[in-house]
């Protein structure tokens, strides 16, 4: 089953995102949040765990990120961006993880 995207742009800081159906959303750059089916009503003060990363599609993003990157590419990237990410990579361990833990991490520090 499809679910339509819609491109929306975030009220507090411009940033253009694309939002699955009617879903809760959190914007991934300034951490605003808004109710489901109205993009314009912000959510109420902490509600920021109920929300958490309902607005992002992790699947595709591990999806994206195993085309955009060879193992390589993908260390560098953690190692620059990410070191909490990168010193937690074990010897020989599979990019499919790799990008698992680089996955799992970013909601966490709001990245």
């Amino acid at each position: 089953m499809l679910t339509k995207m819609r491109r929306l742009t975030c009220t507090q800081c411009g940033a253009t995102l694309h939002a699955e159906g009617n879903r809760p959303m959190v914007c991934p750059y300034c951490r605003t949040e808004y109710l489901t089916g109205d993009w314009g009503a912000q959510a109420p003060e902490g509600t920021a765990e109920e929300v958490g990363t309902a607005g992002w599609d992790l699947e595709m993003i591990r999806r994206l990120l195993a085309a955009a990157f060879n193992d390589g590419e993908l260390m560098t990237l953690c190692f620059d961006r990410f070191p909490e990410v990168y010193d937690a990579f074990g010897s020989g361990m599979p990019k499919s993880d790799k990008i698992r833990a680089l996955v799992d991490h970013c909601p966490q520090r709001g990245q």
